[in-house]
């Protein structure tokens, strides 16, 4: 399969619902239907923003395991569990719930490519829940995949869309994950835009990625 072919289309198109248009972010939500996945109810949004940064600079934040909990919503905690690659790792996450409902971590491989031509970034996370053995007090995520897409507009400004798919399981009630599923994506990117102002990530240059 051709890892530049699933561009995202127009964010109104199958299924998609606009739910937050502010500061220049847009947060779209669709619900499971025909997507969803048996005795799972998985939820879906689609974030797209740009930023005044190169690739390598949004790429090394990608990189920088560690530093998640200061940009990404609600994680507490981030570690790398295996480096294959600069640009291939498999790393533990997790996440605050909301009171009374235990926190949640996930599994994930992250993988990075870039398509010599149009210098497109895909960042492509895939969910590994059976990795290593569940944390007792913390429930699993069954499902938590996405990607993001890195589009330059210029080697200093970036198009980002941030798309996801996931199933918190448990006993959370619809109305939690509801809100949470825009929430999410819109204080991420808030956050990840404020973390690429920082001079550590200002003139990173990254020998495997071409700023557009």
């Amino acid at each position: 399969m051709n890892p530049y072919s699933h561009l995202p289309g127009k964010a109104g198109d199958e299924g998609w619902q606009l739910a937050k248009d502010v500061n220049g972010i847009r947060v779209y939500t669709r619900s499971p239907g025909r997507r969803s996945v048996e005795g799972l109810n998985v939820n879906e949004f689609k974030a797209i923003t740009t930023v005044d940064a190169s690739l390598s600079a949004i790429v090394a934040v990608f990189t920088d395991v560690p530093s998640y909990p200061t940009w990404l919503f609600n994680c507490i905690a981030a570690e790398v569990l295996e480096r294959n690659a600069p640009e291939r790792f498999k790393y533990h996450l997790e996440t605050k719930a909301p009171f009374p409902f235990d926190n949640r971590d996930m599994v994930q491989q992250l993988s990075i490519q870039q398509n010599p031509d149009t210098k497109i970034v895909r960042v492509q996370l895939e969910n590994l829940p059976a990795f290593i053995d569940t944390i007792d007090g913390i429930v699993r995520m069954p499902v938590a995949e996405g990607f993001w897409f890195l589009k330059p507009l210029s080697d200093q400004q970036v198009e980002l869309t941030f798309q996801y798919r996931f199933d918190p399981g448990g006993n959370i009630p619809a109305w939690a994950v509801n809100m949470f599923l825009v929430k999410s994506p819109y204080e991420t990117l808030t956050n990840l835009r404020e973390r690429l102002k920082e001079e550590k990530y200002l003139n990173t240059t990254i020998s495997w990625i071409e700023n557009g």
